[in-house]
């Protein structure tokens, strides 16, 4: 039923009749509906061709949620970083399907799946078409620094502050040192201590009553951040550097993305803990090589921060910045050659 109410609820959106939803039943045991929905005209054949051979090819007892579904499709199965998108937003699945992605709606579960995908999809929210573009560029723009922050600032901060102290400015490095005179650990485990305690916040808001979990977790932190100062545990330049992290990765709009994404922190700070500065831009590169190595359905995962030329760069205009609506005229590289035009001037 929750499967019928989905593809009812895009069927609002699209009302064209080249919109194609072909059902049919996965899992041996729960027989759960699923349904494949793509606009005929516009999708990839091979992308499309693609998805139904990864379908038939499952084989399990039971399929419970878009979740399971989606580790099971996707290709790199052991990376931190989703090749498949989850929304449960019918606007949103609406516009993919209107751009020749696919979307596979699985019943029981108000998730949808879209694929193929891309990084830069992960940091597009509905809400960017529906504002003005300066405003919506900024944010977008401030989206893309705080998936760099949320990676990258805990490992610099371990690597400056234990190998390199001379790169940074004078009277920072004496506030520092002053801050960290009564700790008695270094400082990776003085991160580690508060990016977990962070984790463990963050997953009992989730356990908790909706009702008291936002109060708890902000009003949890404050106090364990302020109890940890005053007894020495730890310094209260990592305090802020904890809390600027963990508020960096709930401005990305993906919750998938943002799990790749805290998973990759610790490597940085591994590498920046072994080897400084070096293993800062170590651990940097090595997650932009992952991210580069990965495809979804055929479709670079770094589109169209590479091979951009396959679409001559349009895709651009909807990447860092978002571009005023009526110039971006072209469907992106998801959608078959010669049916790229989406807007006409009259």
């Amino acid at each position: 039923e929750v499967g019928s109410k989905n593809i009812v609820l895009i069927r609002r959106r699209i009302r064209d009749t080249r919109l194609k939803v072909e059902r049919q039943k996965i899992g041996r045991r729960s027989k759960t509906d699923l349904a494949i929905m793509y606009m005929d005209d516009i999708v990839r054949p091979e992308v499309l061709k693609s998805i139904k051979e990864r379908l038939d090819k499952i084989d399990i007892d039971g399929i419970f949620d878009s979740g399971m579904l989606e580790q099971l499709v996707e290709k790199n199965k052991f990376s931190p970083f989703p090749q498949l998108q989850l929304t449960e937003r019918p606007d949103k699945a609406s516009a993919a399907i209107m751009e020749g992605r696919v979307v596979l709606v699985v019943d029981n579960t108000p998730f949808v799946l879209i694929l193929p995908t891309t990084y830069n999809v992960f940091f597009q929210a509905a809400e960017d078409y529906y504002e003005r573009w300066e405003i919506m560029s900024f944010i977008r723009f401030i989206r893309y620094c705080a998936s760099f922050i949320a990676i990258g600032l805990p490992g610099l901060y371990i690597a400056l502050a234990s190998y390199h102290p001379n790169l940074l400015p004078t009277t920072l490095a004496l506030k520092i040192a002053e801050s960290r005179q009564s700790i008695p650990f270094p400082a990776v485990i003085e991160i580690l201590i508060m990016e977990v305690a962070f984790e463990l916040l963050r997953e009992a808001g989730i356990r908790l009553p909706s009702p008291v979990s936002s109060t708890i977790g902000i009003v949890g932190g404050i106090i364990i951040g302020q109890a940890a100062v005053d007894a020495g545990i730890m310094g209260p330049v990592v305090i802020i550097i904890g809390a600027l992290t963990g508020i960096c990765t709930f401005v990305i709009p993906n919750n998938a993305f943002v799990a790749g994404i805290r998973i990759s922190k610790y490597l940085v700070i591994a590498l920046s803990a072994i080897l400084g500065l070096y293993g800062f831009w170590l651990g940097m590169l090595l997650v932009l090589i992952h991210l580069s190595s990965l495809k979804s359905f055929g479709i670079p995962y770094m589109f169209p921060f590479c091979s951009g030329e396959i679409n001559d760069y349009d895709d651009f205009k909807d990447s860092v910045f978002r571009m005023p609506i009526f110039m971006m005229k072209r469907r992106p590289v998801f959608t078959k050659p010669g049916r790229r035009v989406r807007m006409k001037n009259k």
